[in-house]
């Protein structure tokens, strides 16, 4: 379900997650920042929103689509394939 969030720079796109997200879903909600995704999450109904620049544009069509405040969890998502993502933890790398 695409969300249409209407802020001071214009228009918001978000999708709403109600099953697994398709690589075109992911594809849209990287449109926004390139690397990753704001996303929020509805813990109870097991559902999140994602794309925009803000978690409370995600936050905002949760809300729209009957979340109750309480429930909703805000988070960044990085689509990539875990077994390339290096960690750098001082001069070490892990």
């Amino acid at each position: 379900m695409l969300s249409v969030i209407y802020c001071g720079r214009g228009v918001i796109l978000v999708l709403i997650i109600k099953e697994r997200a398709t690589l075109e879903q992911v594809e849209q909600m990287l449109q926004t920042l390139g690397l990753y995704i704001k996303i929020a999450v509805d813990i109870e109904r097991g559902i999140l929103a994602g794309g925009g620049e803000k978690h409370a544009y995600c936050e905002a069509a949760l809300l729209e689509d009957g979340s109750r405040q309480r429930d909703i969890w805000g988070a960044d998502w990085i689509p990539l394939d875990v077994s390339k993502i290096v960690i750098f933890c001082g001069k070490r790398t892990l």
